[in-house]
Formats: structure tokens, C-alpha cells, sequence
């Protein structure tokens, strides 16, 4: 029975620590569009979340709303035509290049969700951001989604399509190609997405119902990213047979940083056979044997780290406990 499988099974690649894709600061270049959200104090943001319609968006103090229109209004997500100097970073890289590219998913600790209109009036939202930049250990390049404070799945699943149209070989000519004058990290490989913000609704009249959405940071956990309403994961089996099903996992508060792992069973039917009694028990001890080892401080045989070795957008990947080393590294 395989073990560690996540919510979504998908693949392997190059392989980046969530350790290593920590670090989300906004560059200079993308100073212009965030001074102006900058510029909205926290007093002002509480003050007008105050008087705001309770639920709307506009009652939400950690979103910037901008009243006065934009005039930069190319910046979002339409199909008009490309502008000459906005390109395409599929050139760049090879087909494999891109397949096998990492995603990181990082909470932005400069920039917050804004709220702004264009010239003709229709409300805009940006709420992520995406670069193609080199990864840290200077080995290839990876994808790099920032979560703004107070972003939410639209946010993120809007630069997860992007993601993946690239790494299709889409040629969409909205990228904007950077280099050392932009970062000092930067290569002539490094791109940022310039349509990064998404038509929108008045924030003072709508409910936006999509759950909040945080980066994981915990190296032990299988995901990438956590809804509002998630936990940790560290492994996961579910199994369903003829009179038998259940799902055993083990998991952790994201809220609370002291919480412990946790073994949770969920069987909602279980009439088996002396095979499948088999089965579920064995899945019980091996799930009560990686629970108490991810909860000791310092363990002889450590449990697995979970590289971000996902290259496509899904949200978890299998733990291959079989097969890791002794010393518990991701090889």
C-alpha cells in the first residue's frame, strides 16, 4: 500500500526545500505599484474597515483599496493585444527545463492585497505575485508565486493557470524580462508577470467568499500552500473496499505553533475480512510509529522532510518512506 499519499498525487523534479524557498521581499522595480498601497496607513485601513458594510471586502483592514482610478490600467488580466515591450519567457528554457521547473509558494512580508479601479471606472484586484527567478542554491530556475497579506485562493489559483499555461509553452507576451539592474539576485533568465491583477467587484458592496490562503512553512508537511481552514499533513492513506473504508492521517494545527502531530481515523464503514482487519492495523501502527517520531525533538532515524520537488500546481505530493535514506534527507 503506498504511504504518504497526499490530497493530490503528482510528480517529482528538481528538488527545493521549503527552507530554501523562504524569503518573499518585494524588489525596487515593484516599489511603484506598492507605495501607493503602502501609502493607505493602518489607521486609515481600521478606520474604514469600521464604517464598511460588515463582510464586504472593504470591511477587510488588511486590503488596501484605492478610490481614486489608476491610470496604469494594463496591468491586469484581459485578452487585449500585448504590449511591445512585455514578452514571453518560454524562449528562454527548454521544453525539460520547464517541465521540471519548481514552484514555490511564499507569504509576502512587504506587500498586502489592493483593491484599485481603472481609468473607466471597473474594479481591479491584485492579490499575488510571479516571478521566474534563479533558485538559491544557483542551480536552474524556478517559478515563485508571493502571496500578498490578506490573499485568498482566486489569488493564488490565477498565478497557479499562469504556471501552468507556461509551463505548456504557452508564448503569452505578458512577462516583463529583468536582470541585475532590476534585482541583484537576477540573471538574464528572470521574469516577472505583469497581469498579476484580476477584474474585480465594488469592495464596498461584495462578499468575496474565497477562504484566505497562507504559505506552508512547515518542512514536515506535504503541502504547499494551507486554506484557512487546513491543517498540517504529514501522511495520509485512504482506503476503500468491499465493506471496508477508512482514511488514517497524521496532522497538526497550522494556527497553533506548540501543537502536537496527531493520528486521526475516519471510517465511515468497516465490515472486512481478517485481510482487510489486517490492513487497517498495519496502517494504524505505521501511522502511530511516524506521529511519534515527528513529535520527538531529536530523533535517532528523523522523519522526512518534504522537498518542494512539485513542479506542476498541485498542492501535496507522496512522502516515499520506503525508499528515503536513514539520515531522513529527500535524495
Amino acid at each position: 500500500m503506498a504511504r504518504g499519499v497526499g490530497a493530490h498525487e503528482h510528480g517529482s523534479g528538481i528538488l527545493m526545500t521549503k527552507k530554501n524557498a523562504l524569503g518573499a521581499a518585494v524588489t525596487a522595480a515593484e516599489g511603484e505599484i506598492l507605495e501607493r498601497t503602502n501609502h493607505m496607513s493602518k489607521l486609515a485601513r481600521r478606520t474604514r474597515a469600521a464604517g464598511a458594510r460588515p463582510g464586504t471586502i472593504a470591511a477587510d483592514r488588511r486590503v488596501a483599496i484605492i478610490d481614486e482610478p489608476e491610470s496604469r490600467d494594463s496591468i491586469h488580466y484581459s485578452d487585449d493585444a500585448p504590449i511591445a515591450s512585455y514578452v514571453s519567457p518560454v524562449a528562454a528554457f527548454t521544453e525539460e527545463e520547464l517541465e521540471t521547473m519548481p514552484l514555490v509558494v511564499v507569504d509576502s512580508t512587504t506587500s498586502r492585497v489592493q483593491v484599485w479601479r481603472g481609468p473607466d471606472g471597473t474594479w481591479y484586484r491584485r492579490g499575488s505575485w510571479l516571478r521566474i527567478q534563479p533558485r538559491p542554491d544557483g542551480e536552474g530556475s524556478q517559478f515563485k508565486i508571493l502571496l500578498c497579506k490578506g490573499a485568498n485562493l482566486d489569488d493564488l489559483e490565477g498565478m497557479l493557470q499562469v504556471v501552468k499555461r507556461t509551463r505548456a509553452g504557452h508564448r503569452e507576451q505578458r512577462w516583463e524580462k529583468r536582470g541585475t539592474d532590476w534585482a541583484t539576485w537576477a540573471d538574464d533568465r528572470t521574469f516577472t508577470f505583469a497581469f498579476h491583477s484580476r477584474p474585480y467587484a465594488d469592495p464596498y458592496t461584495h462578499v468575496d467568499r474565497s477562504p484566505d490562503v497562507v504559505a506552508c512553512t512547515e518542512p514536515l508537511c506535504s503541502a504547499r500552500w494551507h486554506e484557512s481552514w487546513d491543517v498540517h499533513q504529514l501522511d495520509r492513506t485512504e482506503v476503500e473496499m468491499a465493506g471496508a473504508a477508512y482514511e488514517v492521517r497524521v496532522t497538526r494545527s497550522i494556527d497553533a505553533v506548540e501543537s502536537p502531530w496527531a493520528v486521526e481515523v475516519h471510517i465511515t464503514d468497516f465490515i472486512g475480512t481478517p485481510g482487510q482487519v489486517a490492513a487497517l492495523v498495519s496502517d494504524l501502527q505505521w501511522m502511530q510509529e511516524a506521529c511519534k517520531r515527528a513529535n520527538e525533538p531529536v530523533a535517532a532515524d528523523p522523519v522526512p522532510t518534504v522537498a518542494d520537488s512539485r513542479t506542476g500546481p498541485e498542492n501535496a505530493a507522496p512522502i516515499d518512506w520506503a525508499s528515503s535514506p536513514a539520515a531522513g534527507a529527500v535524495a
